[in-house]
């Protein structure tokens, strides 16, 4: 293997996609995507940021007991026009949407004239009976350019976390000032994106950090555990550097990080706390239910809560 193949997408991008799926994320490719119903991810055009096959079904699932009218409508609301807003105003909307459920009134077909509904979005109770999607290199559209956000994790078809990689050696601050800012510029950018963001990751694979949609990069935090606050700090991608710094690796395989390594990843570490310490913010989410956070504000802080930075 020559130098020139040890790119992001093989060091870093890959190894992240994989270790998600092994963490029960269903994983899909958008770089050559097709359009339509039938299209890779049923989008009708590369503006839409809401992937409605996937968000009616969840929906359906979790309001089993209303009607269809009650499902349109909660769908018209969550992917409705946002752009009149600021950034963070619209995040937090859609924040309280998900909080407390979509508000609609329909038809009361037992006694006339129309009642008050609220549809449910997220499966906070049982977090595993949501859909988790990881999609790379999707490409969107916004008011002027076009971008391509190398990793964007979907739940219930909204787009919650947006990550930006590059390759070893390259710092991870040229993914913040480079994409991830640009991507929320109003005109330059696709904001809409980010109507939907939890929180944002930066990563070289060796240094990696998170942090919320409104925060500089000097709020952003590096991520050195994986599940306890009592295990060893360590690096990002440690296993992998020692490994394949020196050139010396005999034998490549096509994903070259082992199992330790991959799971130092900071994008799958995480994941993988969403994912195994997501009971714990069910539990929590309701003493927060009348806060004013945005969305990014209150889950960000959750998930920067376990590397001890913020309280």
């Amino acid at each position: 293997m020559s130098p020139s193949d040890y790119t992001e997408e093989l060091l870093v991008e890959q190894p992240a996609i994989d270790l998600l799926a092994e963490l029960r994320w269903a994983t899909v490719s958008a770089m050559e995507e097709s359009f339509g119903t039938t299209g890779t991810l049923g989008r009708e055009t590369k503006s839409e940021v809401v992937l409605v096959p996937k968000l009616r079904p969840a929906l359906e699932r979790l309001n089993s007991a209303l009607p269809v009218e009650a499902i349109n409508l909660a769908i018209d609301e969550l992917a409705r026009d946002r752009s009149a807003m600021s950034l963070g105003a619209a995040n937090r909307d859609i924040w309280e949407l998900l909080r407390d459920g979509v508000k609609v009134s329909i038809s009361d077909r037992e006694r006339g004239g129309l009642k008050t509904e609220r549809v449910r979005v997220i499966d906070w109770d049982n977090p595993r009976a949501n859909d988790f999607l990881l999609v790379s290199q999707m490409t969107i559209t916004g008011e002027l350019y076009t971008c391509r956000p190398d990793l964007i994790g979907f739940v219930n078809g909204l787009p919650f976390v947006v990550i930006e990689l590059k390759k070893p050696g390259v710092p991870a601050r040229q993914a913040f000032d480079e994409n991830l800012t640009s991507y929320k510029h109003l005109q330059n950018g696709i904001p809409a994106l980010f109507w939907y963001n939890a929180f944002l990751i930066a990563s070289n694979g060796a240094d990696s950090r998170v942090g919320s949609l409104t925060a500089e990069w000097d709020r952003f935090t590096e991520w050195k555990r994986i599940e306890r606050e009592d295990e060893p700090r360590r690096v990002s991608l440690e296993v992998m550097l020692r490994r394949y710094g020196s050139g010396n690796s005999p034998n490549p395989s096509p994903h070259p990080l082992s199992q330790r390594a991959r799971g130092n990843i900071a994008a799958g570490s995480g994941f993988r706390v969403c994912l195994i310490e997501h009971e714990n913010f069910v539990r929590n989410r309701r003493q927060r239910k009348h806060s004013r956070g945005s969305f990014c504000e209150t889950v960000a802080s959750w998930v920067l809560s376990f590397d001890g930075s913020i309280r």
